[in-house]
């Protein structure tokens, strides 16, 4: 009976999941003392090894692995606002349309790739959890979905949630905007990579590699970490903290920011605002910074190099 379970749930999969709307397994007793070993044959799962399998056939029907259903000439467009809705695969060589059942709120080990400037491939996530995706070069994929294992950006991420345990790595040529990092999520930018507009909540991280730049980055919290020749530009530190290792222009620190340029960074332009901190650590360099009511401390071996504007503070 158990194995007869299995072969139709591998079958029903092999078909694909929209070949079948549903399944009623005959008989299932509300007196589960009624049935199941030692009361005869009556062809009831319940209680028997069967009663496994399909309990794990269906507790794995939320995750889909879209690398089975995106063919290389398909444009695909998916949108998932409630357990239930459907990925729409669309044919570019027939024209056809395959629809396919999503029954839960999990995506895993999916691909969007590009198959070329006509056939852009577009993932759009709403209340779905993503984990293990890669958006090819020319692939996009849009949030408000939560992203909360491993993920690649080689194409265009908009609007995504990096929740806990989540990260997105942005690499050369991929483009992260308006992600919103939350406790224990990390955005990470690769050298060539880019990043515009995050936000970064307490317990998040924005790690700029070097060579990558984050741009107008809103540090809520969390921190935003400059390595090497990483550039950040505008970034703006409410209760959080900026740790420069590279380059940082534009910084606006608020009430609970902090800014720290380390050994052998620079920042410049910086504005403390009431509340705020600006720490120049020995090696490091400031220049062009506006102190309004906020503190800018230089430690021995630290340097301010021109262009102080005192408009209260110290």
């Amino acid at each position: 009976q158990s194995l007869l379970y299995q072969a139709f749930f591998e079958a029903w999969q092999q078909a694909g999941n929209a070949s079948l709307t549903g399944v009623y397994f005959w008989n299932w007793d509300p007196n589960a003392a009624e049935v199941g070993p030692g009361h005869g044959a009556n062809f009831s799962p319940q209680g028997e090894p069967a009663q496994a399998e399909i309990t794990q056939a269906f507790s794995s029907s939320d995750k889909l692995d879209l690398s089975q259903v995106f063919g290389a000439q398909s444009t695909l467009e998916i949108d998932l606002t409630t357990a239930g809705s459907v990925v729409k695969v669309f044919n570019n060589v027939s024209g056809g349309e395959t629809v396919v059942d999503v029954p839960g709120y999990q995506i895993s080990d999916a691909q969007i790739v590009t198959g070329g400037t006509d056939t852009p491939y577009v993932l759009n996530l709403s209340g779905v959890f993503v984990d293990g995706l890669t958006v090819s070069a020319g692939g996009v994929l849009n949030g408000p979905g939560e992203l909360v294992g491993a993920n690649a950006i080689f194409g265009r991420e908009n609007g995504v949630k990096v929740g806990s345990g989540g990260s997105e790595t942005v690499y050369a040529g991929g483009l992260a905007s308006g992600a919103t990092v939350l406790s224990g999520g990390r955005e990470v930018v690769s050298a060539a990579g880019s990043s515009f507009g995050a936000q970064v909540f307490g317990g998040g991280v924005l790690q700029v590699l070097s060579g990558g730049v984050a741009s107008s980055a809103e540090v809520l919290g969390g921190y935003e970490a400059i390595l090497g020749h990483a550039i950040a530009l505008g970034t703006v530190i409410s209760s959080g903290w900026e740790f420069d290792y590279g380059t940082a222009s534009g910084s606006v620190i608020s009430s609970g920011g902090h800014e720290d340029v380390e050994y052998g960074a620079v920042a410049s332009g910086s504005v403390v605002g009431s509340g705020g901190r600006e720490v120049v650590s020995s090696g490091g360099r400031a220049a062009a910074a506006i102190v309004s009511g906020g503190g800018l401390y230089v430690s021995s071996g630290g340097q301010m190099t021109h262009g102080l504007t005192i408009e209260g503070g110290v």
